[in-house]
């Protein structure tokens, strides 16, 4: 919930201003709210967006020497609500047609720019519905203002060739208030109280955890504000964290560096996960990462993470994580503390999980941290993270070329011979459609594109034939006997034929393996695709393997070792209960890639 002083013309944390007194006035944003204050950078790109759509001068309307603030909005790329003196203004956005910034006025910010005449309005009597197109011309292309009977501002709609759609309608507004100038100074001033309340209410939550369960207190740090407030809390609660910095191979070097600028201002050690080449080895094996398809998450930072702190820490363990709500719907699900399902003997908990970005910025602010921030977020970045991640959107990558070019050379060229070697086109790179499996519907409709991609792991289901007798799978890769051997007791055993083939039984099923990569599964019914799920796994982890070792720390029974190059399990040891498998990333990708293929291929022909 975000609030504003109408009196001291500053946005609040809490209910109540610390200059004056006053309550403030709730100011009702898109949800979940998570305003944050705008920046000199991301100032100078909203005041080309507004001048770009209405004229050299304009944006004095919009942004004046006042706090600005940015709450993101769903569009097909990225986009925010801009808020001014209280006011909403305006939503600036990112249009992927023009690789621009661009902004739409309303309410307040419309009638600002009507009354200077920057922006053409429009006079439309009887009722006015959002999306309804009026057979108008009334500028070449761009943002028209509509007003009523009564020639108040209701609305904004935009040009489409020989009709002004309607795209915005709210309640007539006349005038408004001119509110006295503010500072960041008068912001501080005002969230004072409140600043101190949810300092004292993070700390004071680490230090009972820490009591409670007194342990080893670990600080996982990514570089980024939340991490930074987060290791501030904790410094707050008298606690001495170990700082941990997994360092994907991806990361941007801003982030890097900060990570060692930290450490040195507090004095505290710091520990690094590397993940070496793990990205650019596991975009051989599994192609580009997708929403929905985050491999890298296991490859690059989870099992990374994962090896040092089995190496590293023994007995129970309490990471502060600066994660928060708003972020997601699986972050404001898990709330404030949660049992680490990848470390055993972890518990992790967020100190901010209720904060907003202004919350956050504001108490950095505070403390006159801005200097220990990474300097990427005053260079056009929301959110810090990996270079190559598909939860970015185009404005970000745009700034990764912009600061790291060779970076961004190095990535687009992966992808792009990527692309074109699995029937992708230009346009496909261009967008950074490779972010979905299937192009959404918002950027289908803005820029006229559709893909939908199949299987991208290397390995790959070429074929599937059903007799009477026997499912025939054909792999695009053959199988080579010996390493298939190597980790055959996590599967109960491979026994070589004198066909020489090797078999497989389980469940009253056979299944046959052949080094041309053909399998045949006999016995096999929809219902029981089982046995042959797990030879595939098996299969793809002797094919897929990239070394990342997950399968080594998941095996409670150490049967599971890393010789010469190569994943080799102990027979002896090995009991067959198949967690390595179910813990594979090459298996795990493999199977989700491929299986609904064989579903429907063996559901089309029962």
């Amino acid at each position: 919930m975000v609030y504003w002083c109408l009196d001291c013309n500053v946005p609040l944390i809490g209910k109540n201003c610390s200059l004056c007194g006053g309550k403030g006035l709730e100011v009702r944003l898109f949800r979940p709210e998570d305003p944050r204050p705008a920046f000199n950078y991301d100032l100078n790109i909203l005041k080309d967006a507004v001048e770009f759509e209405f004229g050299t001068g304009a944006s004095r309307r919009i942004v004046d020497d006042g706090v600005i603030l940015l709450n993101r909005v769903p569009y097909a790329d990225v986009g925010y609500e801009v808020i001014g003196d209280g006011y909403l203004l305006g939503n600036l956005f990112y249009d992927i047609r023009f690789f621009k910034w661009r902004f739409k006025p309303v309410r307040v910010g419309c009638l600002k720019l009507v009354e200077d005449g920057y922006i053409e309005s429009v006079k439309l009597n009887g009722a006015l519905t959002k999306g309804q197109e009026v057979p108008l011309k009334v500028v070449d292309h761009g943002y028209v203002a509509v007003k009523d009977q009564y020639d108040r501002v209701v609305g904004v709609s935009e040009q489409m060739e020989n009709c002004l759609k309607i795209l915005n309608l709210w309640k007539p507004i006349e005038s408004f208030e001119k509110r006295k100038r503010n500072s960041l100074t008068d912001v501080l001033n005002a969230n004072r109280d409140a600043l101190l309340s949810i300092e004292s209410k993070g700390a004071t939550s680490l230090y009972r955890l820490h009591m409670r369960f007194n342990c080893e207190v670990v600080s996982s740090f990514s570089g980024g504000k939340d991490s930074l407030v987060s290791l501030k809390l904790a410094l707050e609660a008298g606690l001495e964290p170990i700082i941990l910095f997994t360092d994907t191979g991806v990361e941007l070097p801003e982030t890097v560096s900060n990570i060692y600028k930290i450490s040195s201002k507090f004095g505290l050690k710091v520990v690094e996960a590397k993940a070496g080449d793990a990205f650019w080895s596991g975009f051989k094996l599994y192609g580009p990462p997708a929403r929905g398809y985050r491999w890298c998450c296991k490859t690059c930072k989870l099992i990374p993470t994962l090896k040092l702190y089995r190496s590293m820490f023994k007995g129970r363990l309490l990471t502060i994580i600066g994660q928060r709500a708003a972020e997601s719907r699986a972050r404001r699900k898990r709330g404030g503390v949660w049992v680490n399902y990848w470390i055993p003997n972890c518990l992790d908990t967020t100190p901010i999980n209720d904060w907003t970005m202004l919350h956050v910025w504001l108490y950095i602010f505070s403390k006159k941290f801005e200097n220990l921030v990474n300097p990427l977020y005053f260079e056009g970045f929301d959110r810090i993270g990996c270079y190559t991640c598909p939860y970015c959107n185009l404005a970000e990558f745009q700034e990764v070329k912009r600061l790291h070019p060779e970076l961004w050379g190095r990535l687009n060229e992966k992808i792009e011979e990527w692309a074109l070697r699995n029937g992708f086109n230009y346009d496909y790179v261009r967008f950074a459609l490779w972010r979905w499996r299937k192009t959404p519907r918002k950027i289908e409709k803005l820029t006229g594109l559709s893909f939908k991609d199949a299987a991208r792991t290397s390995l790959k289901i070429e074929a599937i034939e059903i007799s009477k007798d026997a499912l025939i799978v054909k792999l695009n890769n053959p199988i080579t006997f010996s390493e298939a051997l190597k980790l055959a007791s996590t599967i109960g055993g491979l026994k070589e034929t004198s066909e020489n083939v090797l078999e497989h039984r389980e469940d009253g099923v056979s299944i046959r393996l052949h080094s041309n990569g053909v399998v045949e599964a006999y016995g096999i019914e929809s219902s029981n695709l089982k046995p042959l799920v797990r030879v595939l796994s098996l299969l793809a982890r002797t094919i897929l393997c990239s070394r990342c070792g997950s399968c080594i720390y998941w095996c409670g029974k150490e049967a599971v070792k890393l010789a010469d190059g190569s994943i080799t399990v102990d027979a002896m040891r090995c009991n067959g209960c198949g967690l390595c498998n179910d813990k594979c990333p090459a298996a795990i990708y493999f199977v989700e890639e491929n299986l609904p293929i064989l579903v429907k291929a063996v559901d089309s022909h029962s």
